[in-house]
């Protein structure tokens, strides 16, 4: 937001309207993203959704079964959302019999 004001030094960002035209500056690595995307990058016990996905893919991909994912998620449904981070398994632990 500080880079759209800073690119826009006449426009008051409380009085814009309908049809003002705003200069939007080239997207940089913001610190508070970058730093919540590569903690989730680099901690393989995480999971990102992605458009598209449904619990039970994440589980057959994963080598572990829809239960285990709800229960580690406290999820009381199989509804997911894009950009839910999901904790995985340890890569060590066998999923529960069933």
């Amino acid at each position: 937001m500080k880079a759209i004001q800073a690119a826009n030094p006449g426009k008051d960002p409380s009085r814009l309207q309908i049809g003002d035209k705003i200069k939007i500056p080239a997207k940089t690595a913001a610190p508070a993203s970058t730093g919540t995307t590569t903690t989730a990058a680099a901690d393989p016990s995480l999971y990102t959704v992605k458009s598209g996905d449904t619990l039970g893919k994440i589980a057959k991909d994963h080598k572990t079964t829809v239960s285990e994912l709800q229960k580690l998620n406290n999820l009381t449904t199989t509804q997911i959302k894009v950009g839910q981070k999901l904790k995985m398994p340890s890569a060590g632990t066998p999923p529960p019999a069933q």
